[in-house]
């Protein structure tokens, strides 16, 4: 910091930064990992030990940016960052590939915070966002901490009565996880082809990593919510011996023979609707 004025009756101190300069804010906390940051200005309470600090752009920890809303941060007695509200995270700092709005974040050191917050999943036509109430970013995995591996995971979840869309004429509700370092999200529920081309829409269970932008869902042999098996191909009646179709919904009985089955990867033609 370039200069400070110390008003030794009320037992505080200003701190102010150059203009063009930011000054450096660094915690010797053992357990904060020198976490550190930069500011324009601060306020100290020598009487009570509290630091606000103003003009914080970002503050680094774990993988991940986090943007206070309105650039101020407030240090407790001890070192403990005070609860950020509204702020917003990107995660991770390298590819960026997540981004959570109007966020509430602990920030217990340069590698460990959580959160909870809001993530935008926009489709055509619909606007729509995921709360995550479990947002961590820390090291994981084994050994020594020098060598763990520091990154962000999220969970969140959505449920029948949100009306929420993976994609353009896909359901779900279920659970939906992250990891910063992929760009994938990972749904495990059950989704619903929303189409009104099929008699029936089924519920069928998901347990697949996706791309919110390109979405491609693989699959096997899902079951409905009674855990039934749904299908998808062309199969033969064992009562009538006809052909019907089956797209992600239960046969009309279940010895029913497939003519053939599909199985893989199932992802939404827009063009073709």
């Amino acid at each position: 910091m370039n200069e400070f004025d110390w008003d030794m009756k009320e037992e505080t101190i200003t701190f102010k930064a150059l203009e063009d300069k930011l000054g450096n804010f660094l915690s010797i906390h053992r357990n904060q990992d020198s976490l550190r940051f930069q500011g324009q200005n601060a306020f100290y309470d020598l009487k009570t030990n509290a630091l606000n600090v103003a003009g914080v752009e970002v503050i680094e920890a774990a993988d991940a940016y986090i943007y206070p809303v309105d650039g101020k941060v407030d240090i407790a007695p001890g070192g403990k960052v005070s609860t950020l509200e509204n702020a917003r995270i990107v995660a991770n700092r390298e590819n960026q590939y997540h981004v959570f709005e109007r966020a509430t974040v602990q920030v217990n050191g340069k590698k460990d915070y959580q959160a909870a917050a809001y993530y935008q999943y926009p489709i055509a036509g619909k606007q729509q966002e995921v709360y995550f109430n479990n947002i961590r970013g820390k090291r994981y995995g084994k050994g020594k901490k020098e060598v763990k591996e520091v990154l962000t995971k999220a969970q969140g979840a959505v449920t029948k009565e949100d009306d929420f869309f993976i994609d353009q004429k896909t359901k779900f509700e279920g659970q939906i996880t992250l990891e910063s370092k992929e760009a994938n999200l990972h749904f495990k529920g059950f989704a619903q082809l929303n189409s009104n081309s099929l008699p029936t829409k089924n519920w069928f269970s998901i347990n697949s990593k996706g791309d919110k932008n390109d979405l491609a869902i693989s699959y096997d042999v899902p079951k409905d919510e009674n855990g039934q098996p749904v299908r998808t191909g062309l199969f033969i009646s064992k009562e009538t011996g006809k052909l019907y179709p089956r797209v992600m919904s239960a046969l009309s009985y279940r010895k029913d023979a497939p003519v053939f089955e599909a199985k893989g990867l199932f992802k939404y033609d827009e063009k073709r609707d």
